[in-house]
C-alpha cells in the first residue's frame, strides 16, 4: 500500500501550511505532540485508525517514507542527539543509521530508494550529506561555510534541491546541484529574510514549490505559505 507523508513543520508547529505529493493515498504519516513529546503516527486519509509508530519518551520528526512504502526514516533524539533511524512501516526493527557528533535531520530518500539525503551538524555547520539506505557510505555533498538543509531529490534522482544561507547571504536562498554534489545552481539568484526553505519537486521534475514566512528558524518555522518556481 502507497501512502502519504505530510511535512513535521505544519503538523508538529501547527503552521498552518501542509503540501502533500501523493494526495490520493489512503494512509497518511504524521508527527504528532499529544502524548506530551513527538511521535510518528500513521493514520487513515478518513482520519479513522492513528497508530502511534514510535511510543517513545524522545521527540521523533520528520518522518520519510521509503519510495516501495516499506520503510520510514526519521529523526529521534532518543540517546541524547537528533539522529537519523530507520524503521519498518508498522514502527518494528528500529535501526539507528547516524552515529557521529552533531545533530542530523530531514532525511530524503532517492527515488530508487537506494540513498537517503539528509541534512547534518557534525562538521561544525549544517551541511547536505548522503547516505546509503542502511546508514553506510555517507558522504557530504555541499562543503560549504554556510548553512545548507532541506535536501529534497529530483523525480529522476539526478537532482537535490536544498536551501542555503551561503555566501554571506542575508536570507536563504535555493540551490539545486547534481546527485553527486557537483555543478550547483542558484535558482532564488537574492537573498530572502522569509524563506527559500523545504522545496519539493513537482512529479515532471520541471517545477519546484518552496515555503516562505514572516521570519526564519533554521531548524523549524511558521507562518509559512507555498510558492513556486519553474
Amino acid at each position: 500500500m502507497r501512502r502519504l507523508v505530510l511535512p513535521c513543520l505544519a503538523l508538529c508547529l501547527l503552521s498552518g501550511v501542509a503540501i502533500a505529493r501523493f494526495a490520493d493515498l489512503p494512509q497518511l504519516l504524521y508527527p504528532s505532540n499529544r502524548t506530551g513529546n513527538n511521535e510518528i503516527c500513521l493514520l487513515n486519509a478518513d482520519g479513522s485508525a492513528s497508530k502511534n509508530l514510535t511510543e517513545s519518551k524522545a521527540s521523533n520528526t520528520d518522518p520519510a517514507w521509503s519510495p516501495d512504502g516499506s520503510k520510514i526514516a526519521f529523526v529521534s533524539d532518543r540517546n541524547g542527539t537528533r539522529d537519523i533511524y530507520l524503521m519498518d512501516a508498522d514502527g518494528k526493527n528500529v535501526k539507528q543509521l547516524t552515529t557521529d557528533k552533531g545533530e542530523n535531520r530531514g532525511p530524503a530518500w532517492s527515488p530508487d530508494g537506494k540513498r537517503i539525503a539528509f541534512s547534518s551538524s557534525r562538521d561544525g555547520n549544517y551541511e547536505v550529506y548522503v547516505m546509503d539506505a542502511d546508514g553506510k557510505n555517507d558522504k557530504n555533498l555541499t562543503n560549504d561555510e554556510g548553512y545548507d538543509a532541506d535536501p529534497a531529490w529530483s523525480p529522476d534522482g539526478k537532482k537535490i534541491a536544498f536551501a542555503s544561507l551561503r555566501g554571506g547571504n542575508q536570507g536563504f536562498r535555493l540551490y539545486i546541484m547534481d546527485a553527486d554534489g557537483k555543478n550547483v545552481e542558484d535558482l532564488s539568484k537574492t537573498d530572502n529574510q522569509n524563506g527559500y526553505v523545504y522545496p519539493a519537486w513537482s512529479p515532471d521534475g520541471k517545477r519546484l514549490t518552496f515555503a516562505l514566512g514572516r521570519e526564519i528558524i533554521p531548524s523549524f518555522g511558521r507562518g509559512r505559505r507555498a510558492c513556486a518556481f519553474n
